[in-house]
């Protein structure tokens, strides 16, 4: 089981006011599983639409089949999101957009798109 430490949720300040206190943490509990993420249903779609620019831009520079341009969308997905939580987890701050961490994640999206970009076109030779 896991064993919680609650306190007065309520403390006075030295200047008689009284505030309020944060809510206790599990002294179990990891940071970066302990995560609130407040996504909100407008960032959440600008994010879908933004990684997916990157994608698709991504596929304009590089050209490419159909099939490139699906992966290039995976691969674009994968590295916002990615570049996104981590940030959130890390607390990060720079470049946000309301509850989106658009800076974080547009450096995950680059990143990603570049080596995974790289890594499909290593060609496996069979002697």
């Amino acid at each position: 089981t896991e064993h919680l430490e609650y306190q007065d949720l309520t403390t006075r300040c030295r200047c008689g006011e009284r505030t309020q206190m944060p809510e206790p943490r599990s002294e179990t509990s990891d940071p970066l599983l302990d995560l609130e993420v407040a996504m909100t249903l407008p960032a959440l779609l600008f994010g879908i639409v933004l990684s997916s620019a990157y994608g698709a831009a991504f596929h304009v520079w590089k050209g490419g089949s159909l099939r490139r341009l699906v992966l290039y969308l995976l691969f674009a997905w994968l590295g916002f999101w990615s570049g996104h939580f981590l940030a959130a987890a890390l607390e990060w701050r720079f470049f946000e957009i309301g509850p989106l961490h658009a800076g974080p994640a547009t450096l995950g999206a680059v990143l990603v798109l570049l080596v995974g970009d790289w890594l499909s076109r290593i060609e496996v030779t069979r002697p």
